[in-house]
């Protein structure tokens, strides 16, 4: 079973293919590109020293990184870097985009620390990275910045504190019994292949929707909501026309709202076309959300009356709504703004999460001895209560965190975020580079412009860091004193000394809900199934997330053995 990060495929003179059988490619023709590439160089040149000329004498020059086979498309891969290229040019590497225009990937601890700490309003998401989330989600969190985005941080904070979360253990717990149901009757209450991504996919969409929302998608019952279905087609079609998200900060506010519908809906494209419709879909629903979350109306969930009373009282919208009653005036967020977090908590919550999950589960079956490990200390604390594990118990696993962990280090969901850096600033490095002139580099002025990739993997797996086991997965490491030399690295990640979840303000508010719902849900599975290979090979890929694939399709397919271990008990009877 492999990990690794296939290259981006791409046809002779450099363009990326336009059709492949995932759907995933581009849809555009070259003439597209060429259009595109005829703006990036705009930006280049425009952006010179007055003359005309490029920056094509600026220090980030000297920087070393992978040539570009084509002035005009650029360097092959250029938006999925992998820890190769660390490997072989260092920390920082230069990458070239369309037109000749400079990208940098940072995976160097103090940079890392400026660019995500310590100057982190200067390193902002990319504008047309922001304009397309902005479009599909509203104003919230993932999609705002500057004071606007300090505004609703600050509002959202008491909806993941550790007090919220304890009230949230039974209601997950009833959720994932559904999910344990599900599988089992798929299998009939013995053993057979699963592909457990779907079942993942659906638990974490009805987690943040019952308890994020007090709202019931439908995701285990066989009644999925409408919704689910537009945001798979949202994130299809938002891939197949990421070429564009460049020109959308020049178009988004052009006429009324009412117009630029219109000149959308004009538009002969399919992925336009299906995302248009698929925002409406998600719109509609929101404002279905929001207003049944002034209620703490529990009508529609599926569960006991208990737990639907608990989930209208203490879902997050309605300690979101509380919290932001109690916020001074002038710091509340507006109507608008509080639907916009609707979209932004499934999206963030969601896909992370179900992949997190299946990622943990795949690396137990690479390592069965892990993976019994984990069940007898499940299986121990369960004795010792009336079969439940309340959140001070969860916590007190100490096998099945060092698991989480170690996954999370090894096996980061998302392997790098972009950025833009919107003034020129000095940013030293931890770990001098050499240059391509072969001196050495300690330091790196970044001009304004410049987009920058946060490196995720890399720093999670640098043996200066980590050690020489670095790369290889050890839960162990957790059990003991970590090297010295991890916490001199001073990697600025809010979890875990990784940067799986980020670092400052644009870290993940919400890991601290993730962790608890990856938590509950393997207490509950590991315990009724035992989880080995299936018949086909799995390969771990990168389409912007890592997704499980099969037969070298770009959809996520995760197929596994299970055994019901209830089944396996009364046959050994």
């Amino acid at each position: 079973m492999r990990h690794g990060i296939p290259p981006v495929k791409r046809q002779r003179g450099g363009a990326i293919k336009g059709r492949c059988r995932s759907g995933y490619c581009s849809p555009f023709p070259g003439q597209l590109w060429i259009l595109d590439s005829s703006f990036s160089y705009h930006r280049v040149y425009s952006s010179s020293d007055g003359c005309g000329r490029p920056s094509l004498h600026s220090p980030l020059d000297n920087v070393q990184g992978p040539p570009s086979p084509s002035f005009w498309s650029g360097q092959p891969g250029i938006r999925y870097p992998t820890i190769d290229i660390v490997d072989k040019y260092g920390r920082v590497v230069l990458l070239k985009g369309q037109a000749g225009s400079r990208q940098l990937y940072i995976a160097d601890p103090r940079a890392l620390q400026v660019v995500s700490v310590k100057e982190q309003e200067i390193f902002e998401h990319q504008q047309g990275h922001m304009a397309m989330r902005k479009q599909l989600l509203g104003e919230g969190i993932l999609t705002v910045v500057g004071a606007q985005h300090r505004k609703q941080r600050k509002v959202l904070n008491p909806v993941f504190n550790v007090k919220h979360l304890r009230e949230l253990v039974p209601v997950f717990t009833e959720i994932t019994s559904l999910v344990r149901s599900n599988i089992s009757e798929e299998v009939k209450g013995g053993t057979g292949e699963v592909d457990l991504i779907v079942w993942l996919s659906r638990t974490a969409l009805e987690l943040i929707g019952v308890g994020g929302l007090g709202f019931s998608f439908g995701a285990l019952t066989g009644e999925e909501h409408e919704y689910v279905a537009s945001v798979k087609m949202a994130s299809f079609s938002i891939f197949a026309l990421s070429i564009l998200r460049k020109y959308l900060p020049y178009v988004e506010n052009l006429g009324t709202r009412g117009m630029r519908r219109a000149a959308v809906a004009a538009i002969p494209s399919k992925p336009i076309q299906n995302l248009r419709k698929a925002v409406d879909v998600m719109w509609r629903t929101t404002n279905e959300v929001f207003e049944k979350s002034k209620t703490a109306d529990s009508e529609g969930l599926q569960m006991d009356q208990k737990y639907r009373d608990m989930v209208a009282a203490n879902n997050i919208m309605r300690v979101l709504q509380k919290s932001n009653q109690s916020a001074d005036p002038q710091e509340r967020m507006n109507e608008d703004e509080m639907k916009g977090q609707i979209n932004s908590l499934i999206l963030a919550a969601n896909t992370t999460t179900s992949r997190s999950l299946s990622r943990i589960i795949h690396v137990l079956i690479e390592h069965p001895d892990y993976q019994e490990r984990v069940r007898s200390e499940i299986l121990a604390a369960r004795e010792q209560t009336d079969g439940s594990l309340n959140f001070d118990q969860l916590e007190a696993l100490p096998v099945m965190d060092a698991v989480i962990r170690e996954t999370l280090r090894r096996y980061p969901p998302i392997p790098h975020q972009p950025r833009t850096c919107l003034k020129e600033t000095v940013v030293p490095l931890m770990y001098p580079i050499q240059g391509r002139d072969g001196k050495t580099i300690t330091e790196l002025t970044i001009s304004a412009g410049t987009d920058v990739y946060i490196g995720i993997y890399p720093p999670n797996i640098d043996i200066e860091t980590w050690g020489p086991d670095a790369r290889e997965w050890k839960p162990e490491r957790w059990m003991g004193s970590l090297p010295k030399s991890v916490g001199d690295a001073h990697i600025p990640g809010v979890f875990a000394h990784q940067m799986t979840f980020l670092a400052g303000n644009r870290s993940c508010i919400g890991f601290k809900f993730a962790l608890l719902e990856i938590k509950v849900v393997l207490s509950m599975l590991l315990t009724h199934f035992r989880f080995s290979p299936g018949k086909q090979e799995i390969e771990w890929v990168n389409a912007g997330m890592y997704q499980p694939t099969v037969n070298k399709v770009m959809v996520p397919s995760m197929p596994i053995k299970v055994e019901v271990l209830s089944a396996r008990k009364e046959e050994s009877a």
